[in-house]
């Protein structure tokens, strides 16, 4: 579940994965399991990573 209002904050607390966007109300961002804190589709796939233990310089590679 992806939100970023105070009525997507019920909802994120009882999502198995609750997402809050960057823009987001302190409400939703305090109910949800992870805030993204950039832009793009991108990071989630970066947090799925991260959650099965690949090591986060795989994740996120240097120029």
């Amino acid at each position: 579940m992806t939100g970023d209002g105070v009525n997507d904050a019920p909802a994120l607390k009882q999502a198995e994965v609750g997402i809050a966007v960057s823009n987001s109300t302190d409400v939703a961002k305090a109910s949800a399991s992870l805030v993204l804190t950039e832009t793009g589709v991108g990071v989630i796939i970066d947090a799925v990573r991260i959650s099965r233990g690949k090591p986060i310089k795989e994740c996120f590679p240097g120029p």
